[in-house]
């Protein structure tokens, strides 16, 4: 058997076995065929269709399931995520010249869906890895189901790979850092709809609307901030003009970010939240903050300060501080001198009280 005629086997065998409809853990799912051209395709006025394509040196389904689709693809270990194995299939949000995905734990995770992950497994069980059989293998598969990517014959592809998602597609190029934010921020953006998407068609992890759930959602990432805080609460304070750094929040936090239209650096989520206050609010009452925390809030944030003041527990020390930021009008020198020498007497006394004028 040459190898061409051993790719034609696994192939038909592929095409064979991902035909009809399948009941994977209870969900319907058929993996309809991929619109493409194939190379010479487009001078012949011909455009191609299948079940399995090989394409950017991936092998890619495109699995259906209540009415929406998504791709699949085999990992080859060319894009560098170590912690992602080999020759397993893994769900993607889209391709446009490249493979939209997200971190080596979502993917590994198939982005928390459990829909995703039960299809992936099946892919893995039943069609497994398509091998290379030489230098220009294909993966397993002949040139009758090779995409090509060239310009003007991409389209045909991208376009039925991608109906229901919104891919980003990534420059290679040089590029500004505004547009390297916003690369990032549509990748995300791409991401949740994918996330959303699944959600809503299979009910899991049921997606609602945003209106109604805000409160519940802006809770979690509050209590996720504070859990962050190693004792002092300092991470909650944050804010700078409305606005918080959360670094590498997990998955779940990570879907509640996205609903809030954040600007992206790395690992970092930068949030525009006009509840910042109302957290620290909620948050507070008969809490005693440490000295990083206080410090932060005097000199940046007087709203935080009043709010500490009239619900939380400062410190006589820290009494003193807000008065003198805050209280400054009406108070004249003689004022001041006792103020700091009630500061004096808490510096040399174990005892800490709160100090009411």
């Amino acid at each position: 058997m040459t190898a061409e005629e051993f790719r034609k086997s696994k192939e038909d065998k592929a095409k064979s076995i991902l035909s009809g409809e399948k009941n994977i853990n209870g969900l319907k799912v058929r993996f309809v065929n991929i619109d493409f051209l194939k190379s010479g395709d487009r001078r012949q006025g011909k455009q191609s269709s299948s079940n399995v394509v090989h394409a950017s040196d991936r092998v890619f389904v495109l699995a259906e399931f209540n009415g929406i689709r998504i791709p699949f693809y085999i990992v080859t270990g060319d894009g560098g995520k170590e912690k992602v194995a080999v020759g397993k299939w893994y769900p993607s949000f889209g391709h446009l010249g490249w493979i939209n995905k997200g971190t080596q734990e979502e993917i590994n995770d198939a982005y928390g869906s459990k829909a995703l992950k039960n299809i992936k497994n099946w892919l893995d069980q039943n069609v497994g890895f398509l091998g290379e059989t030489d230098d220009n293998g294909y993966f397993g598969l002949t040139s009758e189901t090779r995409a090509s990517e060239s310009a003007g014959d991409a389209k045909v592809f991208y376009d039925s790979l991608n109906r229901d998602l919104r891919p980003t597609e990534r420059k290679f190029l040089w590029r500004t850092p505004e547009e390297k934010l916003q690369e990032q921020k549509n990748i995300q953006l791409g991401k949740q709809h994918m996330i959303d998407l699944v959600a809503k068609a299979t009910g899991e992890n049921k997606v609602e609307d945003s209106s109604a759930t805000i409160s519940s959602a802006v809770g979690v990432l509050k209590n996720y901030i504070v859990s962050k805080c190693k004792g002092d609460a300092y991470e909650i304070f944050l804010w700078s003009e409305g606005k918080s750094i959360v670094n590498n929040p997990p998955i779940e936090i990570r879907n509640i970010i996205m609903g809030m239209n954040p600007k992206i650096s790395g690992s970092n989520f930068v949030i525009d939240n006009i509840d910042a206050v109302n957290y620290f609010k909620a948050w507070v009452p008969m809490k005693t903050l440490g000295d990083e925390a206080f410090e932060y809030i005097l000199d940046n944030n007087e709203n935080y300060l009043k709010l500490y003041r009239d619900f939380g527990r400062p410190t006589g020390r820290q009494n003193i501080e807000i008065i003198k930021k805050l209280e400054t009008e009406g108070f004249d020198s003689d004022n001041f001198k006792a103020l700091d020498k009630a500061e004096q007497q808490l510096k040399s006394s174990k005892a800490i009280r709160k100090i009411r004028f």
